[in-house]
Parts: structure tokens; sequence; C-alpha cells
């Protein structure tokens, strides 16, 4: 009797050995991977490395955000489809991307206009919080005049790479395994516990843990959003709106305490998920839409072992 085959076949072809068999273990590795790589600009002061070897027509901030979007794409694009035992190849990563809900779901037009009220929403929180303790401004121009215009593309980063990671493979594959209406909750708290990592940018610890609760809530608002609408499309435009507001901070008054920029991040991460879960349910029901699957690759199903 021939040895049985610990491997998954994709057509007629074995794939890979890994973790594809254990979701739940390559989901906490893609987040741990996440930390690593998403944060690595922190971890060996890259902008401070870099800047002498560059000419001086070169930004090294403009340099750091093209590293770390290398590093996004590493992360996303080749580790996270090996870890859930994707074949390599154009077909492979086209199934893969599909699988993630790489896409405008399942109707565009309620997609486009679920992600515009859930921003709607999260403007007006973010602006309601400082007016009502008279720390109110509305300065868009700030971003320009402060020569903060570099937010605008640090903000992609954290979008994009955070969102395909956890709202996209590690939901999407917490979800294909028993016990799927989990995938949510556990992708949301490892989204939180990534936030960690900011401890090696923050000297506030306070700050940080308040971060990784409020981050685990609106992830799973985020997460909500994205299974209903059938599109991580929303999740990706959420979370670059909310990092650009609150870096910026284009509604808070120059000079304002630390205290209402904490409260205002706390109430975002409060009402904002409810917020978010009311649009999702308004539009889309309460029924998760099954996801397309891509017909070039099939998807991986146990190997049969002949005796």
């Amino acid at each position: 009797m021939a040895p049985k085959e610990d491997a998954y076949l994709v057509g007629s072809e074995v794939d890979r050995r890994g973790l594809h068999h254990h979701p739940l273990i390559a989901s906490i590795v893609v987040a741990i991977l996440a930390g690593l790589l998403l944060q690595l600009t922190h971890f060996i002061d890259f902008q401070e490395r870099i800047e002498p070897s560059l000419p001086g027509s070169v930004s090294v901030r403009l340099t750091d955000v093209v590293f770390r979007m290398l590093m996004g794409a590493l992360l996303v694009l080749v580790l996270t489809p090996a870890m859930f035992g994707y074949p390599r190849g154009a077909g492979g990563l086209r199934r893969y991307l599909t699988h993630i809900r790489v896409s405008l779901g399942t109707s565009p037009q309620k997609t486009l206009v679920a992600t515009l009220l859930a921003v709607a929403a999260m403007v007006m929180i973010i602006a309601l919080v400082p007016l009502v303790m008279g720390e109110f401004r509305a300065d868009p121009g700030a971003l320009i005049r402060d020569e903060q215009w570099i937010i605008l593309l640090l903000a992609l980063v954290p979008a994009i790479w955070e969102e395909l990671a956890f709202r996209g493979a590690i939901l999407a594959h917490l979800e294909d395994h028993p016990i799927p209406r989990r995938g949510l909750a556990i992708s949301s708290l490892l989204f939180g516990l990534y936030h960690f990592t900011n401890l090696w940018v923050w000297d506030d610890a306070a700050g940080v843990l308040a971060g990784v609760v409020t981050a685990t809530t609106l992830g799973l608002g985020w997460g909500y959003l994205v299974q209903r609408s059938g599109s991580v499309f929303a999740g990706v435009v959420m979370h670059y709106s909310v990092n650009v507001l609150l870096a910026a901070e284009l509604f808070i008054s120059p000079g304002a305490g630390d205290e209402v920029f904490g409260v205002t991040f706390l109430t975002l991460g409060v009402l904002w998920p409810v917020l978010m879960i009311g649009i999702g349910r308004a539009l889309f029901g309460t029924t998760v839409p099954p996801r397309e699957e891509s017909d070039s690759v099939e998807r991986p199903r146990p190997a049969v072992t002949r005796g």
C-alpha cells in the first residue's frame, strides 16, 4: 500500500506541503510576518541607514514608502499564498486573489455606496468629538502647507497590505474551515494583536494598548462589511481614510492635548464598527455571499490515497 500523502491536489498536480491544512496556525504566522515586514523600517532604522547613500535629489521618505510597499507585496503576494498552499505561477496567484475577495464584490454599486457611507460616518465621528471638546478645526490644506503630504503615501502601505493580509487572506481562509463564523473574530483579534508592534515606534505603552483594542473593534467592522459586500475594496478605502485623517489630525486644533486625540480614537473604535455593521445589514442583508471561484485553478481538495 502506498504511503498516505499529506498534500493537496490542484488539478492533476500535487501542491507543495505547507500550513494550508492548519489555517489558524497559518494565519498566526502571516500575522507575525506582517509585524516583521511591515514594521521592518522601524526595526532597522531604515531612513537613517539609507539617507547617507541617496543622491540629493532622492527623497528618503519616498524611498521609505517604496521599501514598505515592496515588503507588503512580498508578504501578501509571495509568502502568504505559499503559506496557504497555492501553486506557483499566474494561475495560482489569480486563484488566490479571487479567493480573498480582490474584486468589487457581487454588487459593485452597493459596495461603492457602502464604502462611501462608512467613510462619511468615520468623518462625522472624527469631526464631532473635537467639536464637542472645543478643539475643532477644518483645515485640509495643512497636508500641503505643513509638509504632511507624505502621509497620503504612507497611509497606502497599511491600507493595501494589512487589508489584503487580514481582511483578505486570513479572513477568507479561516472561513473555509470548521466554524467559519469564528473567522471574523479571530482575524480581528490577530489584527489587534499585530498592533503591539507599535511598541517599537511609540514609548507610550498605554497608548499602544488602546490602539490594540481599537484596531480589534475596527477590524470587526471592516471585516463585517468586507464579508457582506464580497469585496476587500471597502476595507482598503476605509483603512486608508482613517489613517490619513487621524495621522494628519485634520479636524483637531493645533496644540490640542493628547486627550482629544485619545477620546476621538476610542470613540471611533466604539461607534464606527456599529455603524458599519448597520450599513452592511441594510445594504447586503445578513447572509455572507459565496466567494467567486477562479475557473483557471481548481480549489485545493484533500488528496486521494490509492492502495
